[in-house]
């Protein structure tokens, strides 16, 4: 692999894995907090910087994961406080917030396997580092 090939590579696994550790130390994150990380944005910029389609194929699952699973809009956890005068239950609070800790669980094991798999791919990179580029991986 050419030194600038190797380096945008590596740039768009850092890119991604930031991505990643933002939603692993400040997750979940709601739809709209999930647009704004742009997982798929970083999906893209790894594929045309020439990641193997195996191990792209394998991130795609593990971020559709993560997108799957939003933590509940803020608005939405007012609406239901405000709905139940009399908590039960099968109040309107008690399933959101099962299903915004369901959320937090997904998203952060969907995570941590996606950085997993860039751990792979940095130590591929490693291995097949140009030999005139000392690389911190």
């Amino acid at each position: 692999m050419e030194r600038t090939a190797h380096r945008e590579l590596l740039h768009a696994v850092d890119d991604l894995e930031y991505a990643l550790n933002t939603i692993r130390n400040f997750g979940p994150l709601s739809a709209s907090e999930l647009l704004n990380v742009d997982l798929s944005a970083k999906l893209d910029r790894l594929v045309v910087a020439g990641a193997p389609s195996a191990l792209f194929a394998k991130l795609r699952g593990r971020t559709e994961q993560i997108a799957l699973h939003p933590f509940p809009e803020q608005r939405e956890l007012v609406s239901a406080v405000r709905a139940d005068e009399q908590p039960s239950p099968l109040s309107a609070v008690w399933l959101l917030i099962r299903e915004a800790s369901g959320s937090g669980a997904a998203q952060h094991l969907a995570a941590g396997e996606a950085k997993n798999c860039l751990d792979e791919l940095r130590l591929e990179l490693a291995r097949n580092a140009p030999d005139d580029d000392l690389v911190l991986v």
